[in-house]
């Protein structure tokens, strides 16, 4: 089995005093889509920029296979 192209290992992050993110885990297979659904505030664009490497998450592991490309609109 090939590892994942992109995996979160307990993330979390926070905004001040509230807690967005704890314990994220999140493994992204080869070849595979993922979708990601939520309320307005959830945290969905923020997760994006985490695994996109935009932003630190402030406690966690984040790991991306070489020539991984990631996008989103």
């Amino acid at each position: 089995m090939k590892p994942p192209i992109l995996a979160l290992k307990n993330v979390r992050l926070a905004d001040g005093p509230k807690m967005l993110f704890d314990g994220v885990d999140l493994a992204v297979e080869p070849r595979s889509r993922a979708c990601l659904v939520g309320r307005n505030g959830a945290g969905k664009s923020t997760l994006l920029k985490i695994l996109a490497g935009q932003i630190q998450a402030d406690d966690g592991e984040r790991s991306i296979q070489p020539a991984t490309r990631i996008t989103y609109v």
